[in-house]
């Protein structure tokens, strides 16, 4: 028997042993058994992954990702924008002229950003889906300048080393930005979304860890 399944056996015991027997709903049950194998690492924790494994609708297999991610404490949002940076580092953004869109499965995440995206308003275009999100440029930096405990552009721009070629928005951003420099005011040395996505995950690793 595997580490992860002895663990996940071990969380079960618990579970069963957290409360009086038969006490706990179907649904609660349900819940605290797919939080421990994901927790073991006997379940992936994504929506393709765990239907297959569990043979769900995608649809259902969200809904509980999505009260599993209920359940825990809401993401800072140093956490969330480091993990909407590694999936602008990893996946397989598409841009066009005026928006982006970027596969989403991660259910915290997703929470996170239907409150930030509730209070700020979604401009024409943009939308939140339950697999992906499409925001403009503008959007994406707005949220970056209402997010708490990041760097500012200039501050993650001072640490910034090592960029291959030293492309040409990198050469724009040492000239022009400044300590009052916004993430919103960056957009115009991008210029497109497809260079954000090219070149923010950089700025933004740093940002969030500086």
């Amino acid at each position: 028997m595997s580490d992860a399944h002895q663990q996940f056996g071990a969380a079960c015991l618990g579970i069963l042993q957290s409360a009086p027997f038969g006490s706990l709903t179907k649904r609660e049950l349900e819940l605290s058994l797919l939080r421990a194998a994901i927790d073991a690492g006997v379940i992936p924790g994504q929506p393709v992954p765990l239907a297959a494994s569990l043979q769900l609708s995608l649809t259902k297999a969200s809904a509980y990702l999505t009260d599993l991610a209920l359940r825990q404490p809401p993401l800072a949002d140093a956490e969330a924008i480091s993990a909407l940076t590694e999936l602008l580092r990893t996946c397989e953004a598409v841009t066009s002229d005026k928006h982006l869109s970027i596969p989403l499965h991660d259910a915290a995440l997703r929470i996170w950003l239907e409150r930030k995206l509730a209070a700020e308003r979604l401009h024409p275009g943009e939308s939140l889906r339950h697999d992906v999100l499409k925001l403009t440029p503008r959007g994406l930096l707005r949220l970056l300048d209402r997010a708490e405990g990041i760097s500012t552009p200039a501050e993650a721009l001072g640490e910034l080393d090592n960029v291959l070629g030293e492309p040409a928005w990198l050469k724009d951003a040492k000239a022009t930005w400044t300590t009052k420099t916004s993430w919103q005011d960056t957009l115009s040395t991008f210029g497109s979304a497809a260079t954000i996505v090219q070149g923010l995950p950089a700025l933004l690793g740093i940002a969030v860890c500086g």
